[in-house]
């Protein structure tokens, strides 16, 4: 069973040069979801695709316990993967 329309989801993190914000959204969301966030002011300095929902859950909450220098060290590795999905969306 499917919490969703499609079982493509995304967890993403923002940053507005204040503060970071770890998000999910579903495939069908993905694209307002972010230009909604660059609107605000927040750019995506880190993006993962998940092929179920119980995953980018389990991810997201994962990332939401870590430090904030493990945080930097995901979004440096996942750097290059992430600039190339946002630049497909915008």
């Amino acid at each position: 069973m499917n919490l969703f329309d499609t079982d493509i989801c995304w967890v993403y993190i923002t940053d507005d040069g204040l503060r970071r914000r770890i998000l999910f959204c579903t495939d069908d969301e993905r694209d307002a979801q972010l230009r909604l966030r660059r609107e605000r002011g927040e750019r995506a300095v880190y993006c993962r695709r998940f092929d179920n929902t119980f995953d980018a859950l389990a991810h997201k909450l994962m990332l939401q316990s870590l430090s904030a220098s493990t945080i930097d060290c995901l979004i440096r590795r996942y750097r290059k993967l992430t600039s190339d999905e946002i630049t497909s969306i915008i």
